[in-house]
């Protein structure tokens, strides 16, 4: 099963570190466990995002403030931004309305655009955060804006699709926006991709005032 070999490529993993302490390890074999070390990892991310792309339970809906929510997960990723010199700006409107959201899965999709927006960009840049509410429409806004060059038009309507990528090897799975296309979807709400000024890229999630009802 996937969860069988993420433990194995775990266990992997910790064996090529303890392996690559040897001081008696030659250059050649360091460059080579090293080569085998960055494969494992990759089919680590795979195998990660095959299982979340998966999961089939239902969404755990509680009351929250998307500000809140964003403001954790820029708080996770502000080093590693830091050191691809990308700046993340955060403009919140003020008192938005709670919306019920599984909390766990938008913090997802608000990392997995972040690292799409951060790969998409590579070393510096700007990635723009946010928030308001639509309230003709009953919706509480979230856009994810960067300028790291824009999506060709013919590829549009493409980027949601599963293992669809432009990324190079390794870079990516193809599953990031897919899994938060999903998370979106089942939280009654949409996102979308668009053209921004100056040739940047902003996704647009809008989320329903209204909870959710399962079946």
């Amino acid at each position: 099963s996937f969860c069988e070999d993420k433990k194995m490529l775990f266990l992997i993993l910790c064996h090529i570190d303890l392996i690559k302490d040897d001081p008696q390890l030659s250059e050649e074999s360091l460059a080579d466990l090293n080569i085998v070390e960055k494969h494992a990892g990759n089919c680590r991310n795979i195998i990660s995002d095959l299982l979340r792309f998966a999961r089939q339970t239902k969404p755990s809906l509680n009351r929250a403030s998307v500000n809140d929510v964003i403001s954790e997960v820029v708080s996770m990723v502000t080093n590693q931004m830091g050191m691809q010199s990308i700046q993340v700006e955060t403009r919140f409107e003020e008192n938005i309305p709670y919306v019920s959201i599984d909390i766990d899965r938008i913090k997802q999709v608000i990392l997995n655009l972040l690292i799409n927006s951060s790969q998409a960009i590579e070393e510096r840049g700007l990635i723009r955060i946010y928030t308001s509410y639509v309230s003709e429409k009953s919706m509480v806004r979230i856009v994810i804006e960067d300028n790291g060059g824009g999506i060709p038009d013919n590829l549009k309507d493409k980027i949601f699709d599963p293992f669809f990528t432009t990324k190079a090897p390794g870079k990516g799975t193809g599953l990031g926006l897919s899994v938060s296309y999903g998370i979106i979807q089942e939280h009654g709400g949409t996102i979308t991709v668009e053209d921004g000024p100056a040739k940047t890229t902003c996704f647009r999630i809008d989320l329903p005032m209204e909870d959710v009802e399962h079946e």
